[in-house]
């Protein structure tokens, strides 16, 4: 994983979203988002993060881009009335990034090479780390990304 500084954000007039557009490509992809926060390189693909630039709900969303730019996997954090800012992110090795959101919070993120089939229950039945969002709408997908709380 190499941050890069690839792409340029473009805030869109609706005010959540963005047009993200590759500074050698002609492709461009819409985003939930106000602000691209980081980008990284990882084997070819591209992790982007973005916020919403809401100060009293904030939420993070971080994607999984192809070299096409469609969307490969992509998770939220955020919870309603709550505060977040992205702080503290370096890279932890070659598939694996850590980040701060929450005020003390830690969570490692890391990049599978295939998708993995997982199962994500509804919060009632399972209990997430908080504030963790998932935005696909099948409960049984293919997942890139691994995030998981460290505190």
């Amino acid at each position: 994983m190499q941050p890069i500084e690839l792409f340029h954000a473009h805030s869109r007039p609706d005010g959540r979203r963005l047009r993200l557009v590759g500074k050698e490509q002609r492709d461009s992809v819409v985003l939930e988002g106000q602000v691209l926060e980081a980008q990284y390189e990882h084997r070819g693909n591209y992790l982007l993060f973005t916020t919403g630039d809401c100060p009293f709900e904030e939420s993070l969303s971080v994607y999984y881009l192809c070299p096409r730019l469609r969307v490969l996997d992509e998770i939220e954090l955020g919870a309603p009335y709550s505060t977040g800012e992205f702080s503290r992110h370096r890279i932890a090795g070659e598939d694996t990034g850590e980040f701060s959101f929450f005020e003390d919070d830690l969570w490692r993120l890391t990049v599978r090479t295939r998708p993995r089939l997982r199962l994500e229950l509804p919060a009632i039945i399972w209990r997430r780390p908080k504030g963790l969002r998932f935005r696909s709408r099948d409960c049984l997908g293919y997942r890139y990304i691994r995030l998981r709380s460290l505190q």
